[in-house]
């Protein structure tokens, strides 16, 4: 008999302490939460002057803020990468709201063959100046 119940109480202090430790992990981590968005095309390669278009997908559960679908284009040459061009407006951009779970897209003509990423900057906070948003990369992409 006090076996069985020492059992009893082993078995249920395993279920609790394993709901709690899961819980807890999500709590003070936020998973699920602050999952940082997608920057994506939907091919790898195009030719030269094709339609390319963007998206970026915010998976988090709450809006992230951004100036744009994407800030630069980036090109590697010879392994290294560097912006082949700025695709931010000109002077002060409205910086957006993207709500939880939504996909904004936009699209651009490369001229020029090379290999190619797109770069965009976001929050989860409205406000914060783009030097110090987070800084998410494209898949890379060919253009022939």
């Amino acid at each position: 008999m006090r076996y069985k119940l020492i059992k009893k109480l082993l078995f249920a202090a395993l279920i609790f302490s394993l709901g709690l430790r899961t819980g807890c992990r999500d709590y003070v981590t936020g998973i699920g939460e602050n999952e940082p968005p997608s920057l994506y095309t939907s091919y790898t390669s195009y030719s030269v002057n094709d339609s390319i278009t963007v998206y970026l997908q915010n998976k988090s559960t709450s809006s992230i803020y951004v100036i744009g679908a994407f800030a630069s284009l980036e090109r590697n040459d010879a392994g290294t990468w560097s912006v082949y061009s700025q695709l931010t407006c000109s002077g002060i951009c409205p910086e957006f709201a993207i709500p939880k779970k939504q996909t904004i897209s936009n699209s651009i003509r490369i001229s020029s063959a090379g290999t190619y990423r797109f770069v965009s900057l976001y929050s989860f906070t409205a406000g914060v100046e783009n030097e110090n948003k987070i800084k998410l990369y494209s898949n890379e992409l060919t253009v022939n």
